[in-house]
């Protein structure tokens, strides 16, 4: 896989060669694999082409990124997902350009901000 990192508004999306740890699958909603809600617009980051699935990790994993480096973290409860794509598919929200993606394993990261007692979700 020869694709760089892609960000759409507040989700970016990292390529990965593999993951190893447990993750549970997320159930597809009816407009299809949703990586984020809009809690301003109710707008979603989405996926409709079948082929593409979403995890959360349960436990650490690690995460082997491409050129090898590799990460291991535990990210439950962290809105950090992997993202699982079996042919083209395409990276759709209303107020944004879709992206391309091309078939891999991609590590997907909300944005956050600080607030004053903690770290939250950035609002779209």
């Amino acid at each position: 896989m020869k694709n760089n990192q892609l960000a759409q508004g507040d989700v970016l999306l990292i390529p990965l060669e593999r993951v190893e740890g447990e993750m549970s699958e997320v159930p597809r909603e009816p407009q299809g694999c949703v990586l984020a809600y809009g809690e301003a617009t109710g707008h979603t980051h989405r996926i409709e082409e079948p082929g593409v699935r979403l995890f959360e990790p349960a436990t650490t994993c690690s995460f082997f990124m491409e050129g090898g480096e590799q990460v291991s973290v535990d990210l439950r409860g962290l809105g950090v997902n992997v993202l699982q794509v079996e042919q083209p598919a395409r990276l759709l929200h209303d107020e944004h350009a879709p992206h391309e993606l091309q078939p891999g394993t991609y590590l997907v990261i909300r944005q956050r901000e600080r607030s004053l007692l903690d770290w939250r979700p950035v609002s779209d």
